[in-house]
């Protein structure tokens, strides 16, 4: 390569590897240094940092809100992805089979995806969960069903599961077009040939929507999982004004409380520190590196042909 052409291509990278180093690297060296100090204030001058090694971990870990949030993350990966991405798959298979009023329908599952997450959270909690006059309660009334009309959605017991399923009835438009993306990207011969070989419905969908669509349900896996790591919105909303709801925690939730700081007994006495909020969100972004690691390793790109089984 001549000396031209090489100040040529820098010329170019210039611009994208100094945006990169601005906008991504430095913040996160950055906020790796941090972990290891006590910072008052996330705005405090370096002159005021106290080091302090691995104690913001220590603290962060030993932490009761913090422990609740990876159970309670854990749980809304788990429960909360295998209901959405399997009723998102459902509709997807149904509209891609040509069911009738496709385009409307296709419209109206994903409605909630337009709507912000802060108005959805408020309309589940003012107008579907209230308990004197929301939509549940007058459709189990309606329904004669009055002990399910009484049963307390928005309690403290209950509010996090509350929560999930309504996080999980507003995502399910998103994957579900995504997955319908995939579908149609689908070559039609694979179906003819099915058909040719008098495979019925179900072992079409087995035997080559499945593992054609393998590479789309990688992407929805991951997304769904950083999604699910970082949750954080939909806490907020159904904690109130204060955050005082313990059995909502996440650890997204803990780095806010470690940064702006909020009247709650089980977080640490000491005051505020952006050091631990620093340590969560080390830990977060160490989760979601694992999390994609883990799912490329079990679902890897193959060829096509590869993943049909004739």
């Amino acid at each position: 390569m001549r000396k031209g052409e090489r100040r040529l291509i820098l010329s170019f990278l210039a611009p994208a590897i100094i945006l990169y180093v601005i906008i991504f690297a430095y913040p996160i060296i950055r906020t790796v240094i941090m972990s290891f100090f006590y910072i008052p204030m996330v705005v405090s001058p370096t002159a005021v940092w106290e080091p302090v090694g691995f104690e913001n971990f220590t603290q962060l870990f030993s932490s009761l809100y913090f422990r609740m949030g990876l159970r309670n993350i854990f749980i809304i990966w788990l429960f909360g992805g295998v209901f959405i991405l399997c009723i998102a798959m459902y509709f997807a298979i149904i509209l891609q089979l040509g069911a009738r009023f496709k385009s409307f329908w296709r419209a109206a599952i994903y409605l909630p995806q337009v709507i912000p997450a802060v108005a959805m959270a408020y309309i589940w909690l003012q107008y579907i969960y209230a308990q004197r006059y929301g939509l549940l309660v007058n459709l189990f009334n309606y329904l004669q069903m009055h002990k399910m009309a009484e049963f307390p959605f928005t309690s403290p017991e209950n509010i996090f599961y509350s929560m999930v399923f309504a996080y999980a009835f507003c995502s399910i438009g998103y994957y579900m077009i995504v997955m319908l993306a995939g579908l149609d990207s689908i070559p039609k011969d694979y179906y003819e040939v099915a058909k040719i070989e008098g495979a019925n419905a179900w072992q079409t969908f087995w035997k080559v929507s499945l593992p054609l669509l393998k590479p789309v349900l990688r992407n929805c896996f991951i997304i769904y999982s950083t999604a699910a790591i970082n949750f954080f919105v939909w806490v907020e909303m159904f904690s109130g004004p204060n955050n005082t709801n313990f059995m909502l925690a996440t650890p997204v939730s803990y780095m806010y409380i470690m940064l702006f700081g909020q009247n709650l007994v089980v977080v640490d006495p000491r005051q505020v520190n952006a050091g631990v909020a620093a340590a969560v969100g080390i830990v977060v972004t160490t989760l979601v590196v694992i999390v994609y690691m883990v799912i490329n390793t079990l679902v890897r790109e193959e060829k096509a042909s590869d993943r049909i089984e004739y």
